[in-house]
């Protein structure tokens, strides 16, 4: 069961999410946020997670993240070299702990670093979902826990009415995620990701309506 701990001021950025896929993916150029909307944003607790919105102090976390050819593989082909790597062109997220929208999980035990999830605003009551894990932590349950619990909240707390999430479709893996979390298959378009193998399948979107959501609850 989702537990909202509490309300908390978030680190504020001017920046955007951008497009990622290490578990879902968001958009790029998506509209800027006013500083106001993303200022008190909920830290959730799962059985097993702590949701908390990210801090600075997750950016090493972070960046280990994008060191892991696995995690990155459906996103750029292998790790990130940080050293060549132009952020200015990148597709994919690459969060440092000031990005709105973007909370950190942690294992509620523990404490321990999880990864970190995305909910982001993308049109008027629309919201889109992503996340990123350790490798350590796949086939744990810990992406349908954590992606659930922002579907909860984006539905019942936030005043969404629809949440959508794209991958690429030979990544199976966030495929069943979304699929677990009672998203559906909506459409398939054109990845402009030639370097990445698989890509030439294209990329896959998924959409849950709050609708729906309820229905399945009920």
């Amino acid at each position: 069961m989702l537990q909202i701990v509490e309300r908390e001021r978030a680190n504020s950025s001017s920046r955007a999410c951008s497009t990622f896929q290490g578990g879902f993916a968001i958009g790029s150029d998506r509209l800027a946020r006013s500083e106001t909307e993303w200022l008190n944003v909920t830290v959730l607790r799962t059985p097993n997670l702590l949701l908390r919105p990210c801090s600075s102090a997750d950016r090493d976390d972070f960046i280990n993240l994008e060191r892991d050819p696995e995690v990155m593989r459906f996103l750029n082909g292998g790790p990130v070299d940080h050293g060549a790597i132009d952020t200015r062109n990148v597709k994919f997220l690459m969060p440092r702990g000031e990005e709105p929208y973007v909370w950190t999980a942690r294992r509620g035990a523990s404490g321990e670093f999880v990864g970190w999830f995305c909910l982001y605003p993308v049109g008027r009551r629309i919201a889109e979902i992503g996340y990123r894990l350790r490798r350590e932590d796949w086939g744990q349950g810990f992406a349908t826990e954590g992606a659930n619990a922002l579907v909860e909240w984006g539905f019942g707390f936030a005043g969404y009415s629809k949440v959508v999430a794209s991958t690429l479709a030979v990544n199976h893996g966030s495929r069943r995620v979304m699929e677990k979390i009672g998203m559906r298959h909506v459409r398939t378009s054109p990845a402009d990701l030639d370097f990445i193998p698989g890509a030439e399948h294209g990329e896959v979107w998924y959409a849950i309506d709050r609708s729906n959501w309820v229905a399945v609850r009920s």
